[in-house]
């Protein structure tokens, strides 16, 4: 006989004999098949009726045990389930080859699904009724005969008019219900239904005395000790002529038992899944030709395939330089033994990165007869488990090693010390153990380094630094410490290692040189020497920040004069004072230094990454050095002036060569003095001019803030019949020396400097003015007003507070205001950002998007935000009409907008044509000189009118 063919439903062997088991003692055939209609599971009622033993029943299919005729018609129900998805539930009927008996089967077929939701199989359930249609064939013969038939099988029959009145129920339906017979006739025997099916029976009765078809149904029925059970309810017509009903034929079976198993048998699998799927350790099953039947997560992901394409292939198959040789000694042993193997193993998967350790333990698999039918494994990754062991060997050897080395706990008390340790420090085991680690640093009386330490290791986990300490004997040396702490698996500090040098001899080395080669022995600063090497060594390294730096050469003015005429000692008294004024005007972390006789350096770092600004934050130093230095200094009881020339020159810190940037700044110094000293001068001349550009623009927005310089032009928003429904507020400065500016050659200052948020406001506050004085018109009444909202602005912590402030002090209506944003407003964060729209919102507030589809146009955000509008950007509609792409363009967003409920505004329309394409797109509302330029107040509301006037 034929043997199961690998499918999905070789998974099924392990929990089919968890089952069978709980079924074996069932009077009902239960029944599992492949989709090729094999049987892959037959309890022994099953059995029973086929005259066979389990193996050979297993991969046979129904022709090896029924008439041709119900072979075809069982396989026909088998293809609707697998087909539908859908429960079966039927007749089945046919003879038996095992006895030649003809039986009939009421029978439920239900899909089996894989943990993906895919279909595998079925399970089916076959309950004799073959005595129930002898029955009803005897009962149209001998009402009487049917009666005392009726009352012996065990189930419920009732008989009913063609009306559908009860007139006959067998004994098994008073037992169950206790009701009389006079209390079930008629209608009343719906009292036993469970309330909640009721509606659905009387419905299912209803429509089949409508159609005299014959119709099943599941029911709850309560017993007369008050339980509810299901039964299934089968009710046929009986006909004496064509179209015309005798009565009615009603049987029930109860089949609470058989949901309770099927239950059942849902949940452990579904159980069984879940546990296996969670478990971290690789769980397989594999038949006796190594193709695998059953693979948890933990397989796919190790070997990175789905669970699908694992099942039917071998494991060797996704293992490179597998040996199957080995692999198949091992499953002969366990076969013959029955024993479980455990081997530890490297295993290469083709998708794996790199090797990994294996712990593999495989045992039998019986079926219940108790023969093998496969290999069942376990597998651990151990790599990290193994690294460990041999991290711990090694960390065990470098424990001892010259360096001094301490264990503490959490709580910074020593647990253990190395030899090392002892022989820095002098202290024994006996001494240490159980201290805490102050007693390491000495020169820390106010316990300041201790805690500074403590704090630092809980932020970054490591600390070092270099101190004081004393020996066991009392005498003084310098001591490097470091600590790393040791963290669980809950990244918690669980111990602290120390490190300990003593430094004494590297110390002493280091100062010699450094006084010796990279001093200035007058004023103390670095000499060019050290500078060079340090600044070399920094550059070298490659520095990964993209922020620019500047170099200062600061030369005094008239030095030589002053040396020549009251001697060098004054001069040098003079140098000296220099360098502690300098040293009081740079950072911490700047560079000063001393080139050599009346020349100085200083090296700026972290000014930003952008070059103007960084520029000025050198100039704003340079500015303080030249002003601190200008000061009178005290030589000899006598009051000298001196000033200064400074050179500056910018760099990017990982791109600087030291040697270039001192001629830069060398000759940008000799600029400095050749146009009259005590000044500063950058190397790049554009750059000088821009700065100086920048500053005074700074200084005129200032001013012209303060002086109400700014106002605003409006340009006409039309519909699609060219009617006005709204403006865009424009800005616009009027400079008393540049003249009229638009916002494009001064809102970058504004935004970089904050004083967008005043100019912000003031363009709120004209507006918010315009909306009250056009509520008096019947012209501009109905006009709404767009003004444009900055990022910086809108992202201010009183932006909302200063908004509702403005319009509840001109009470205008909330809803003729819309504020025009970019998304770049709401980019940095997105939650924030839609809980200020929402709440302005709330008052009755519009939002527009303006410049959509020219950024990041994130449609995660644009469906989150309370935006009313989208603004298509004119550089999509400029070309509109010659260029096929940002024709698309268009037509996407505008088809967006409408999706969504958002209304869509085009800008810079100028020709019809652009307006008629925009208008067949499904564009509603437009802007642009086609309609009106921007123009001051009195122009505008002129044009309006006359456009009113004309309409």
């Amino acid at each position: 006989m034929a043997h199961p063919s690998p499918s999905s439903s070789d998974q099924l062997p392990p929990l089919i004999s968890v089952l069978s088991a709980l079924l074996e003692r069932a009077d009902t055939s239960v029944y599992t098949k492949d989709p090729s209609g094999r049987y892959t599971y037959a309890n022994r009622q099953v059995q029973l009726l086929f005259g066979s033993t389990l193996e050979k029943i297993l991969g046979s299919t129904d022709a090896d045990f029924y008439s041709a005729d119900l072979a075809h018609s069982i396989r026909e129900n088998d293809l609707s389930v697998l087909k539908t998805g859908k429960v079966f539930a039927g007749l089945e009927s046919g003879a038996v080859l095992s006895t030649g008996e003809f039986k009939t089967f009421r029978t439920f077929k239900a899909p089996l699904h894989d943990v993906h939701n895919h279909i595998i199989g079925l399970c089916g359930i076959a309950i004799d009724v073959s005595e129930i249609a002898q029955l009803k064939k005897t009962i149209t013969q001998n009402e009487q005969e049917f009666e005392t038939l009726a009352d012996l099988v065990p189930h419920m029959v009732w008989c009913a008019k063609p009306s559908g009145e009860a007139v006959y129920f067998n004994h098994l339906w008073t037992g169950y219900s206790g009701l009389s017979l006079e209390e079930s006739y008629g209608t009343q025997w719906e009292k036993p239904l469970h309330p909640d099916d009721k509606e659905r029976a009387w419905r299912a009765w209803n429509e089949a005395l409508k159609t005299q078809c014959p119709y099943t149904i599941e029911l709850r029925l309560r017993r007369q000790d008050g339980e509810y059970r299901w039964w299934l309810v089968r009710a046929t017509p009986v006909s004496d002529s064509p179209g015309k009903i005798k009565k009615w034929f009603i049987t029930s079976t109860d089949i609470d038992d058989l949901r309770t198993v099927e239950r059942d048998l849902q949940q452990h699998r579904e159980l069984m899944r879940s546990i296996i799927d969670c478990t971290p350790s690789q769980i397989f099953a594999c038949d006796l030709e190594q193709r695998i039947t059953l693979a948890n997560d933990a397989v796919a992901d190790f070997y990175g395939q789905e669970k699908e394409n694992l099942l039917g292939k071998r494991l060797q198959d996704f293992s490179a330089g597998a040996s199957p040789d080995r692999t198949s000694k091992e499953q002969a042993e366990i076969i013959k033994t029955g024993k479980l193997i455990t081997t530890e193993r490297v295993v290469q998967g083709k998708t794996l990165g790199q090797p990994r350790i294996l712990m593999t333990t495989k045992f039998p698999l019986w079926d219940l007869d108790g023969s093998v039918i496969g290999i069942g494994g376990i597998a651990t990754d151990i790599t990290e488990a193994r690294k460990a062991e041999s991290e711990l060997r090694i960390a065990a050897t470098a424990f001892e090693a010259q360096e001094g080395m301490a264990v503490t706990d959490d709580g910074f008390k020593i647990l253990k010390i190395n030899l090392a340790f002892t022989k820095i420090t002098g202290y024994s085991p006996e001494q240490v153990i159980g201290q805490t680690v102050e007693m390491l640093l000495a020169s820390d009386p106010d316990r300041s380094i201790y805690q500074g330490m403590k704090v630092f290791l809980k932020s970054e986990g490591h600390w070092e630094g270099e101190l004081k300490n004393r020996r066991a004997d009392g005498s003084a040396y310098p001591q490097h410490l470091a600590v790393t702490a040791v963290m669980d698996a809950h990244n918690q500090p669980v111990n602290y290692i120390l490190r300990l040098t003593d430094i004494t001899a590297r110390k002493a080395a280091e100062k010699a040189i450094q006084d010796l080669a990279y001093n200035d022995q007058l004023t103390g600063l670095p000499n060019r020497r050290y500078l060079a090497q340090h600044l070399r060594r920094s550059f070298s390294h490659g520095n990964r920040s993209k922020d620019m730096g500047a170099l200062l050469f600061i030369d005094l003015d008239n030095f030589k004069l002053l040396n020549d005429s009251l001697g060098h000692a004054v001069g040098d008294a003079l140098l000296k004072q220099v360098a502690k004024r300098l040293q009081a005007c740079v950072r911490e972390g700047d560079l000063l230094a001393r080139l050599g006789g009346d020349e100085f350096l200083v090296i700026l770092t972290r000014l930003g990454e952008n070059p103007l600004e960084a520029a000025a934050r050198a100039e704003a130093v340079g500015e303080k050095i030249l002003a601190e230095l200008k000061e009178p200094y005290h030589l000899e009881n006598t009051q000298h002036y001196c000033s200064a020339s400074i050179g500056v020159t910018l760099f990017r810190e990982k791109e600087a060569e030291f040697e270039e940037l001192l001629t830069q700044a060398d000759i940008s110094m000799y600029e400095a003095k050749h146009e009259g000293r005590n000044r500063l001068r950058f190397f790049d001349q554009p750059m000088q001019r821009a700065i100086e550009q920048r500053a005074e623009l700074e200084r005129a927005l200032r001013r012209g803030i303060t002086k109400n310089e700014f106002e605003l032009y409006y340009q006409l928003q039309v519909d699609r019949k060219r009617q006005p429904k709204g403006v865009e507020a424009l800005l616009r400065w009027r400079d008393p020396e540049r003249g009229l500016l638009s916002p494009t050659s001064f809102i970058h200052v504004a935004e970089e400097t904050g004083m967008i948020f005043p100019i912000g406001l003031t363009v709120l506050e004209i507006a918010c003015q315009q909306l009250l004085a056009w509520k008096e018109s019947p012209t501009t009444r109905d006009l709404s007003i767009s003004i444009n909202v900055s990022a910086r602005q809108f992202r201010q912590p009183n932006f909302i507070e200063e908004v509702l402030k403005i319009i509840s002090k001109y009470e205008i209506e909330p809803a003729k205001l819309k504020f025009e944003l970019t998304e770049s407003s709401f980019f940095e964060n997105i939650e924030e950002a839609t809980k200020a729209l929402e709440h302005l919102n709330l008052f009755g507030l519009k939002f527009s998007l303006d410049d959509f589809g020219t950024g990041y146009s994130s449609l995660r955000h644009l469906k989150k935000l309370p935006i009313e509008e989208l603004k298509i950007d004119q550089s999509f509609v400029h070309d509109i009409a010659v260029d096929i792409q940002d024709r698309t363009i268009v037509q996407a967003i505008i088809a967006m907008a409408q999706h969504l409920g958002i209304g869509c505004i085009a800008e810079g329309v100028e020709t019809e044509d652009q307006l008629e394409m925009l208008m067949e797109d499904g564009c509603n509302l437009f802007q642009g000189y086609l309609f009106g330029r921007p123009e001051p107040i009195k122009e505008f509301e002129a044009a309006l009118g006359n456009r009113v006037t004309h309409a």
